[in-house]
């Protein structure tokens, strides 16, 4: 697992509300990372009270208040464990001592973050209730109507989307519980379908694409079947699915070719059989027949609409992950402390000298003097002072 995923998930079982897209922007453009320094130092950042404790003795550990991040050594490696309880003997094997807890102050007191955070929180909630209501409605329409055709063809059409939406992630960068679960995003047999010729035979619109497009068009008819009627909802689906099921024969075979298989598209497949395979159950084979009437057509003409709005929301949703890419990049570029080395003899020396008309708080001859060069316009001069009159405040 990435260091900021066990980063992520050790503040959260600490009960710390943070940002996950914050927090892995400000770890990796952090110049030690991987690293517990890069840990620490966003978490005082953060202002919540954390220490790095290294342990005399293994059964110290059992004082601790869990859960703790772990450090453990392996042959030529290190790796860093989520320890929710006093580990087993064999753990204990190769267990560090160094442990990370969080103690005290778990709020996080960074307005940058908040800010972040609140809109992931509101965008998550509006998106959550969006899908739970999208799915009420069609439990609540499909109790009404005791069709097992539609309701097993609509369920297998969830599960369908819900994997074609994890292929499309997964292709533009980020991983998902289902594609944690099938392919891992560094595995190269998934990334060598899915970024083939025809993977994408369509340049940017790939077989994923089509898969989205596919299932929800598929939702979309089988939840409204009755205002287009069985017969034409039958007659469409057996087109549709004709067509998607020579092309996963198509692909099967490619990556049979190429030796290389995605477990995402196998599950695809998968799907688009089983669906196959409910349309003969039910319906029978002397019972389908294929026409081009006014329902058909307009099912035809959703088809299109539903493959143009996809060809606007992915490249918003590409865009996103290629924003985070890059401010990471550029973060990290900001806080490299080489550029700060290379630059600072290129500065004008400040004079540190004592000027008699200077504006001084405290004790002019105090042990500890500390000189402030600020601009009234900075923003962050003005967040500073506020820090050091705190630190007048406690030590005058």
């Amino acid at each position: 697992m990435e260091f900021y995923k066990i980063a992520y998930t050790f503040l959260r079982k600490s009960n710390v509300k943070v940002s996950r897209a914050y927090l892995r922007e400000r770890l990796e453009s952090h110049p030690d990372y991987p690293s517990l320094k890069a840990l620490t130092d966003i978490l005082d950042e953060f202002n919540v009270d954390n220490r790095v404790i290294k342990l005399l003795a293994k059964d110290d550990l059992e004082s601790m208040y869990f859960p703790v991040l772990a450090l453990y050594a392996n042959d030529d490696s290190t790796e860093l464990k989520i320890l929710s309880k006093y580990p087993s003997e064999s753990e204990l094997l190769s267990f560090t001592g160094v442990v990370v807890v969080l103690e005290g102050k778990k709020k996080i007191k960074h307005e940058e973050h908040n800010s972040v955070y609140y809109k992931e929180k509101t965008e998550r909630i509006l998106f959550i209730s969006l899908l739970f209501f999208g799915i009420l409605f069609s439990l609540l329409k499909f109790s009404l109507v005791s069709n097992g055709f539609v309701l097993t063809y609509l369920i297998l059409s969830y599960i369908g989307l819900s994997l074609s939406i994890a292929t499309v992630l997964l292709d533009i960068g980020s991983s998902t519980l289902l594609s944690n679960l099938f392919c891992n995003i560094e595995e190269d047999s998934c990334r060598k379908v899915t970024n083939s010729r025809i993977g994408k035979f369509f340049g940017y619109f790939g077989l994923a694409d089509f898969a989205v497009v596919y299932f929800l068009f598929l939702i979309l008819i089988t939840t409204f079947f009755d205002l287009i009627g069985l017969e034409s909802l039958q007659s469409t689906l057996l087109m549709i699915n004709a067509a998607s099921f020579l092309l996963s024969l198509f692909l099967l075979g490619y990556q049979l070719s190429i030796r290389s298989w995605c477990k995402l598209c196998l599950g695809i497949t998968t799907t688009i059989w089983l669906q196959a395979l409910c349309l003969f159950y039910f319906v029978g084979y002397d019972n389908l027949n294929v026409s081009l009437k006014i329902g058909e057509i307009l099912n035809l003409f959703l088809f299109i609409v539903i493959s143009s709005v996809w060809l606007i929301v992915k490249p918003l949703v590409s865009l996103k992950m290629t924003n985070t890419h890059q401010a990471i990049r550029i973060r990290k570029w900001r806080q490299d402390p080489e550029w700060f080395h290379a630059l600072l003899p290129l500065h004008r020396t400040v004079d540190l000298e004592l000027w008699e008309q200077e504006i001084c708080y405290g004790n002019r001859d105090g042990i500890l003097q500390i000189m402030v060069i600020s601009s009234p316009f900075c923003e962050y001069c003005a967040k500073a002072h506020f820090e050091l009159d705190k630190i007048f405040q406690k030590y005058s």
